[in-house]
Parts: C-alpha cells; sequence; structure tokens
C-alpha cells in the first residue's frame, strides 16, 4: 500500500515535470516568432501602416516572411533598420527621406526587385550580389564612398547613384540591358567605358568634371542625355544618334556641336555656357520640334592679358582676332561702362593716354540672335607715363595772401624720354603751362597743380602736388587775369555749394577744387558777398571783387 501511493506521487510530479516543460518550449517557440523592432519610429510606421505584422509592439516574423508586395517606410525619421532582413517575399521595399547610416543585412531579400533607399545619410551598403531579381536600384542623396558588388544578372534596368561621394562605380560593362543610369554629382573625373550599355536610354553625368565619356558612339538608343558642369570639349561620338529627345550639354568647353538638326526627336536643347559662336547657335534656330532651346550665355572667349604701355602720340591698337561670318556689331567697355567711341572689331586708342588704363572687354551682338552677347574676358591696360617724373621735396620759399606763393622743387628725377627736356609747373584749373628755370616760381595761387615734362618728341610725364592758402589770408579774390588772386582755392573735401547773397545756388563742385568766380552755366559771378557751403554744415563767406 505504501509502495503504491509512493508510485501515485511519482506518476504527479513526472506530470507537473512535463506540464512545466510544455510551457517553458511554449514560450521558446513564442519568443522565436516574434522580433523585436528596436527603431521607435520604424515600430511605430509599421504598427500604423502594417499592423496586421505586429504584436505587442513585435514584428510577428513568420508573417513579416510571407508578406508579399510593397514595404513602404518613407518619411518616417527611420534611423535604423534593423528588423527588415525578416521581409523575404517583397518585391519593393522603400527606405528614401529617413535618417539611415546604415542598411542591415538583405541579402535574404532575394525577390526584391525595386530598392529605393534615397535621400538618406548611408555611408555604406550591405552586399546586394544576391539580389538577383532587382530591377531598380535608386541610392542617390546620400554619403556613399562606394557601391558593393551588384547582382550578377541581366535584370538590372535602372541604377540612380547621384549625388554621392563615388569615386568610381562597379564595372557596368556586363549589365547589357540597363536603360537608365544617373550618376552625377559625384567626384568621379574618370568614368568607364559605356560602349556596351547598349539599351541605355538614360545618360545622366552631370557635374562630374569628366574630360572625355568612351562609348558615346554605341548608344544608338539613347534618349535622354545630361552631362552639364563637365570639362568637355568634343561630342562628335553623337553625330550618328537620331534617337536623342533631351540633350544638356551645358557649361562645358564645346567649341562646336555634332548636327542636332538630324536627331527628328529633339525637343529639349540646352547648350549655354560653353564657347559657341553665332555660326554654331543660328542654324538650330529652324528647328522645328524644339520646345526647349537654351543658348544663353555662352562663356566669354579668351583674350585676358595685361598689358604695360607707355603713353604716346601714336595710336595702339589690339585686335582679338574674333573671326564673324556674319553681320554682328561689336562694342567695347571701359571698366563696365560701353565705350561709344569704339564700334570695331578691334580696339584702338589714339593717342595713347594715361587716362585709359583700365580694364576693357568686347561684346559681339547679332540682331537675329537678340538674347545672346558673346562677351571677351578682360584686357587690362596699364598705361605709363613716357616719362616718369618725380621730386624728393617741395620748400615753400614765401608766401604772401596778395603776391602769392614760391616754391622750389628739390631732388627732381625723370626717366625715359629723349633731351632736351622741358619742365613746367600748370594749374589744374588752368590751359596754360608755367615754364620754369631751377625748378624754382613764384607767385602762385593756393590750388592743385602738376609738375610737367615733355621732350623733343612730344613726350610727356607729370606729377601733382597741392598749395595750400597762406594763413591769416582773407577770404578775398579778384579773378580778372592778371595773375593775383585770380581764384579761391577750397581745401576741406566734400561736396561744394556756392550761393550768392541772395541765398541762390550759383555753382556746384567737389572739393578739393578751386573756384574760379565762374557760375554754373559758365558766365562771371558779379562782385559781391558769397558763402561756400561745404558738406551741407561749414560755411565759409568769401568776397568776389572785380
Amino acid at each position: 500500500m505504501i509502495l503504491s501511493n509512493l508510485h501515485i506521487r511519482t506518476l504527479k510530479l513526472k506530470r507537473v515535470f512535463l506540464l512545466m516543460a510544455f510551457v517553458l518550449i511554449g514560450v521558446k517557440v513564442s519568443a522565436q516568432d516574434f522580433a523585436e523592432i528596436p527603431d521607435p519610429n520604424f515600430r511605430a510606421k509599421l504598427e500604423k501602416d502594417y499592423f496586421s505584422l505586429m504584436k505587442n509592439g513585435l514584428l510577428d516574423i513568420k508573417k513579416a516572411q510571407e508578406y508579399i508586395g510593397e514595404l513602404d517606410l518613407q518619411y518616417s525619421n527611420i534611423k535604423d533598420a534593423t528588423g527588415i532582413s525578416h521581409f523575404h517575399s517583397i518585391y519593393s521595399l522603400k527606405l528614401s527621406y529617413n535618417q539611415l547610416t546604415t542598411i542591415p543585412d538583405i541579402s535574404g531579400l532575394t525577390n526584391l526587385r525595386n530598392l529605393y533607399l534615397t535621400n538618406n545619410v548611408i555611408i555604406e551598403l550591405p552586399d546586394l550580389y544576391t539580389l538577383v531579381n532587382l530591377q531598380d536600384l535608386q541610392v542617390y542623396n546620400n554619403q556613399l564612398k562606394k557601391l558593393p558588388a551588384l547582382p550578377v544578372s541581366k535584370n538590372l534596368k535602372n541604377l540612380y547613384c547621384s549625388s554621392n561621394q563615388l569615386s568610381e562605380l562597379p564595372d557596368l560593362s556586363g549589365y547589357e540591358n540597363l536603360e537608365i543610369l544617373v550618376a552625377g554629382n559625384n567626384p568621379m573625373p574618370i568614368f568607364q567605358n559605356v560602349s556596351n550599355l547598349k539599351n541605355l536610354k538614360q545618360l545622366h553625368l552631370n557635374h562630374l568634371g569628366l574630360d572625355t565619356i568612351i562609348g558615346l558612339k554605341d548608344l544608338n538608343f539613347l534618349e535622354v542625355l545630361f552631362i552639364q558642369g563637365n570639362n568637355l570639349k568634343d561630342l562628335s561620338d553623337l553625330k550618328t544618334n537620331t534617337t536623342l529627345t533631351t540633350y544638356n550639354v551645358s557649361n562645358n568647353k564645346l567649341s562646336s556641336l555634332p548636327d542636332l538638326l538630324t536627331k527628328p526627336n529633339l525637343n529639349n536643347v540646352d547648350i549655354s555656357d560653353n564657347y559657341l559662336t553665332f555660326e554654331d547657335i543660328l542654324p538650330l534656330k529652324i528647328h522645328p520640334q524644339f520646345n526647349k532651346f537654351i543658348y544663353s550665355p555662352q562663356k566669354p572667349f579668351i583674350i585676358d592679358q595685361r598689358l604695360e604701355l607707355k603713353d604716346s602720340a601714336n595710336s595702339f591698337s589690339y585686335d582679338p582676332k574674333v573671326d564673324a561670318t556674319l553681320p554682328v556689331t561689336y562694342q567695347w567697355f571701359k571698366n563696365g561702362v560701353a565705350d561709344i567711341n569704339i564700334k570695331s572689331s578691334d580696339l584702338t586708342l589714339s593717342p595713347l593716354t594715361l587716362e585709359q588704363s583700365g580694364e576693357y572687354y568686347q561684346e559681339i551682338r547679332l540682331q537675329t540672335l537678340p538674347f545672346l552677347a558673346l562677351k571677351s574676358t578682360k584686357l587690362v591696360l596699364d598705361i605709363k607715363p613716357c616719362i616718369e617724373l618725380s621730386f624728393k621735396t617741395l620748400n615753400v620759399i614765401s608766401e604772401d595772401c596778395k603776391e602769392g606763393i614760391s616754391i622750389e622743387l628739390n631732388g627732381v628725377e625723370h626717366n625715359g624720354g629723349t633731351p632736351p627736356f622741358r619742365f613746367g609747373i600748370k594749374s589744374v584749373t588752368k590751359s596754360d603751362t608755367l615754364t620754369i628755370d631751377n625748378f624754382r616760381y613764384n607767385n602762385l595761387e593756393a590750388g592743385m597743380y602738376k609738375f610737367t615734362v615733355s621732350d623733343q618728341f612730344n613726350c610727356n610725364g607729370s606729377t601733382s602736388f597741392t598749395l595750400k592758402k597762406p594763413k591769416d589770408c582773407q577770404a578775398v579774390f579778384s579773378p580778372n587775369g592778371d595773375g593775383y588772386m585770380d581764384s579761391y582755392f577750397i581745401e576741406t573735401p566734400g561736396k561744394i555749394k556756392i550761393l550768392d547773397s541772395g541765398r541762390n545756388l550759383i555753382r556746384e563742385l567737389v572739393a578739393p577744387a578751386v573756384w574760379d568766380g565762374t557760375k554754373t552755366d559758365g558766365t562771371m559771378a558779379d562782385a559781391g558777398y558769397y558763402a561756400i557751403v561745404v558738406n551741407e554744415n561749414k560755411v565759409i563767406n568769401i568776397t568776389l571783387i572785380r
């Protein structure tokens, strides 16, 4: 009886242990059937749009594996896509416009046909070579420095990888069914031969810094070409193509074009910012299919030079050597302002003077292309005097309010020219030059002067100086031409207004300046009292005597 009870208790214990084991096994199986989604935004997106795949905040792995179709997780602020590897059966994965830096292993998603990872901050991609059904791969606008090995498959049709940090792409020569290749805006100054991509319909290689593209002549089905922002000089390989509809080659270094008139489907053309001429562009205006035709501006044609010249009575001529077979017009600009006197193909200056120093450029126009002006780069003329003149010191020997100022120039030096030389002093307000002996002169009025020199061939040089009014002199002058007190020197810099005794404005000047007693219309002011207003606040009362 005792043994029988013991046996019964043993059986009951076994049943309890077996029940506990089944419960534990069940818990374990249950845990293996669900996966955590660490990223809260990823989890929230699944619970909102794919709630049938979630249970108590966990991903039902079996349901995820069996889910067929498109998984759209765009614009969800996802930073971590852990858990995505469970979706074995999806054919389209959209993870664009998130904050991803990496992508988990997706080698098991072998049914994927479309993979969209654009507009993230991805720095590295996992291997993709198992995704043999992939047709459309888009990873543009990321931080990728290289692409992983692509699936060895002829299914890939679209590859978008622009706006990354890619310096090269995997070898694409085996992807003969590729139809769209978008790889612009990458630091990729050399691009692989594209001749094997014979079914390519769109090619985007803009802003790579390319000097050449090898294989264009074999792309007989190419419809859309974006290769702007490179350094291309020759696109003659496109001359046999007849399928192009879009042709953007702006911002290159093209000086000629293939015959675009032989491309009947072409309707969108941008050839601006190259080195093309009116002769290249004008025939294209007659193309009947162009819905969009951008040809202006063009790059400036190069005449960059800096010439140092001496002023001379002889003429100077510069020919930029622009060959124009059409009836064009020419206009030269100096320091950004049109010079109405120079409208020929060459720049001619006669005589050559110091005032003609400056930056020049040429503008060429054709009436039948009114929106295009061909401009040159700058020609800088630095014109120096044919005689360089200087002095070390100016000594004031005497000064008198009526008799004027006596001066002596010391340490006079001059370079250039052919003797004999003639020296003089010239007031900037008078046309005559006062010759001097031994660099000394008397009875000068206060004002601005030029110290001048000329040689036997009328080669000239000059340097400037200013004489200030003697102290304690009354504000009086008598502009009667006798050489004494003929003008009044206004030393303070600024805008000058001269008013008569009735407060009428009779003259405006920019100081430092000399008032010679004339009004705005050139007539002489009457004797009387006048006010010189400097910068609207300082007033000098002056008497004009006849």
